[in-house]
């Protein structure tokens, strides 16, 4: 119920917020898609913390389909949210097209070197492709 009266809050016109902190938070998988459906409506949005070490891969993969659509986030805390290689392969592609994000707070998760190799991958495409389009700009000038 707070989580729903949160998202509705946020997700509302009339309401803009910098900072969204629900650290530490048991969140149900319905509460992850309002807020992944807040990520979609919401346009001052700049940081957002959520879940606790519960949230883990599924929670993020949920949360991700809302941060494709999201322009203004720039920092995701994730400290302590269960989280594995599984889930870093939705954030590197999420981050690989995100235009602002730009601080991702992984600490405390079980990563791994393939989960790190995930995030690599999509960082070393995101800066090829901004190389190329900046390549192809200088070309047509």
């Amino acid at each position: 119920l707070l989580c729903s009266a949160l998202c509705s809050l946020l997700c509302s016109a009339l309401f803009c917020a910098l900072l969204c902190s629900a650290r530490s938070f048991s969140l149900s998988s319905p509460s992850v898609q309002q807020f992944a459906t807040m990520l979609t409506l919401n346009r001052g949005l700049t940081r957002l913390c959520i879940g606790d070490s519960s949230f883990g891969d599924q929670g993020l993969a949920v949360l991700c389909t809302g941060l494709r659509s999201n322009t203004t986030l720039v920092e995701l805390d994730l400290e302590n949210k269960g989280l594995s290689a599984a889930g870093m392969a939705h954030l590197g592609a999420v981050l690989r097209h995100h235009p602002t994000l730009a601080t991702v707070v992984l600490s405390r998760n079980a990563l791994g070197c393939d989960g790190v190799r995930h995030l690599l991958d999509h960082a070393v495409v995101r800066e090829t492709e901004k190389r190329q389009d900046k390549q192809q700009e200088k070309e047509e000038e």
